[in-house]
C-alpha cells in the first residue's frame, strides 16, 4: 500500500505519513482549529510549542500522562491543568511494572475525529528538532469511538495530580534535572565551538514560539548571561535603560559629538565620572574611530539621518517598514566608514518593536539562526530577510500583554533579540 506523505491539509480518508517537524506542526495545528476536544496519551510532556497551541486553542483537553524517570515537566502538567475545561490525570506508577509509552493525540469535534499517532511525545524537541514518525488519521464515527475506548482505560489507572503528589514529582524532577545537568556538563567538553556558539537555540524556537514561551525563553537566556544583573530591565544600564535613554535622541537634531547624549547614541562607554547610563546594549559603534567621527561631523550624513528616522517611526504595515529600512541603510551605507552595525543599531533604537541590531557579537549566533552566511546577513538582503522572518512569527503577531514588565518586552520584542544573540567576550 502507498501511504503520502504529508505536504499538504488532509481531504481524504487515506492515513498520510508525518515525517519531519514542519509537517508535524502543520497537522497539529490544522487538527486543532477544527476541534473542539482534544484526547491525549503521551509518555513525557515538557513546555514549549505543542503545549502552548494547545492551551492558546480554546479546546477542551483530557490529557493522560506518563512520568517514569521524572521525564514530564511539572510545570507543564500545572499549566495544562489550568487551561479552562481541561482533565488531566497522570500514570504514577504502571501496575504492570512497565512504562506508560503510547503518544496519541485524538482531536473531536462532534462525531467526526482526526489522529495523529507516532513517536512523538509533547515536547519541544519533538516539534522542532527530534526525528520523528508518525500517521495522521481521519476517523469515521465507530473508529473514534473505538480509539477513545482504548484512552478511557489508560485514563482509569490514571490518578488525579493533587497538590502533595505535584510536590514530591517536583522533587524527583529535580534530581533529574541536576543528574542530567552534570552529564550534559560532560558532554559539553567534547562539542565543539559551533555548537556552543548557537546557544542552543535552533530556528524552530526562534521563529514559531508564542510571546509566553518566547518571553520565557528571552528570560532565561538574561539569567544565563548575568545571573546577578537584569540585563534586559536594570535603570543602571540595560536593554530597555538603553533603548529608553537613546532611542528619544534620534527624534530629534543629533547631539553633538563631544556630548555624552553623542555617547549614549553610539553606544560607546561613558567616560570617567559622567553619570550617563552604558547605552551599548544594542551594539558599540566604538570599533572604527572613523565612522565615529563621520557620524559626528559629516553634516550631510546627519541630515539624512535626521531627514529619514521619522519615516521609520511612521511605518506601520510590513511593506512600509521595509521601505523606510531600505531607504535608511542605502542613504548612510553611502558614506565611507558607515556599516551594517550604526544602520541596524539606529533602526533598532528607533522602533525595537521591528528591527533588531547585528553588532559583532551577535553575528555568529544569528548567522546559524536564520541559515545564511555572514555576508549575506550583513547586506540589505539578509537583513530584511531577518526582518520579515520574524515579522511572521507568532511571537511578533501576537496580542501586547497586560502586565507591565512583560509589556515593556513586547514593545521592544525584535530588538530584544539580542539577549539571544549576544556572545559575551572570552
Amino acid at each position: 500500500m502507498t501511504v503520502p506523505t504529508r505536504k499538504s491539509p488532509v481531504s481524504s480518508t487515506r492515513p498520510c505519513l508525518i515525517s519531519d517537524a514542519a509537517s508535524l506542526r502543520a497537522a497539529f495545528q490544522e487538527a486543532l482549529t477544527q476541534s473542539s476536544d482534544v484526547h491525549l496519551a503521551v509518555a513525557w510532556m515538557r513546555s514549549g510549542w505543542a503545549l502552548d497551541e494547545i492551551c492558546n486553542a480554546g479546546v477542551r483537553v483530557h490529557a493522560v500522562l506518563g512520568t517514569s524517570f521524572g521525564m514530564t515537566e511539572p510545570t507543564a502538567i500545572e499549566r495544562l491543568m489550568e487551561c479552562e475545561g481541561s482533565s488531566v490525570r497522570v500514570v504514577d506508577d504502571p501496575d504492570d511494572g512497565g512504562i506508560f509509552h503510547p503518544k496519541l493525540y485524538c482531536f473531536s469535534k462532534g462525531m467526526s475525529g482526526t489522529a495523529i499517532v507516532g513517536s512523538m511525545n509533547l515536547t519541544r524537541a519533538a516539534f522542532s528538532e527530534n526525528c520523528e514518525l508518525g500517521v495522521q488519521l481521519t476517523l469515521t464515527a465507530n473508529e473514534r469511538l473505538e480509539l477513545l475506548k482504548v484512552w478511557a482505560t489508560w485514563n482509569d489507572r490514571a490518578i488525579e495530580p493533587t497538590r502533595r503528589w505535584l510536590d514530591k514529582y517536583q522533587e524527583l524532577w529535580a534530581k533529574r534535572s541536576k543528574a542530567t545537568t552534570a552529564l550534559m556538563a560532560q558532554r559539553e567538553d567534547g562539542k565543539n565551538s559551533q555548537e556552543s556558539d548557537t546557544h542552543g537555540l535552533t530556528k524552530h524556537e526562534v521563529l514559531n514560539y508564542s510571546w509566553r514561551s518566547f518571553e520565557q525563553m528571552l528570560r532565561s537566556h538574561a539569567k544565563k548571561r548575568d545571573a546577578s544583573y537584569d540585563i534586559i530591565f536594570d535603570p543602571r544600564g540595560s536593554y530597555l535603560a538603553a533603548i529608553h535613554l537613546a532611542g528619544p535622541l534620534l527624534n530629534e537634531p543629533l547631539p553633538a559629538p563631544s556630548t555624552p547624549a553623542f555617547r549614549s547614541l553610539t553606544g560607546r562607554l561613558p567616560i570617567a565620572d559622567d553619570p550617563q547610563v552604558d547605552c551599548g546594549w544594542l551594539g558599540r559603534l566604538s570599533a572604527s574611530g572613523n565612522g565615529i567621527a563621520a557620524l559626528g561631523n559629516n553634516t550631510d550624513l546627519r541630515r539624512k539621518i535626521e531627514r529619514l528616522i521619522p519615516a521609520l517611526h511612521a511605518a506601520e504595515t510590513s511593506d512600509d517598514k521595509l521601505d523606510a529600512a531600505k531607504r535608511f541603510w542605502d542613504a548612510m551605507t553611502s558614506f565611507p566608514y558607515v556599516s551594517h552595525a550604526a544602520v541596524t543599531r539606529f533602526c533598532a533604537l528607533a522602533r525595537p518593536d521591528s528591527f533588531y541590531s547585528l553588532n559583532q557579537r551577535s553575528i555568529e549566533v544569528l548567522s546559524q539562526i536564520f541559515e545564511m552566511s555572514k555576508n549575506r546577513l550583513t547586506s540589505w538582503d539578509g537583513y530584511a530577510h531577518g526582518l520579515q522572518a520574524f515579522w511572521s512569527s507568532p511571537w511578533w503577531q501576537s496580542e501586547p500583554p497586560k502586565a507591565k514588565a512583560s509589556r515593556q518586552m513586547w514593545d521592544a520584542r525584535v530588538a530584544l533579540i539580542d539577549v539571544l544573540a549576544y556572545t559575551p567576550p572570552e
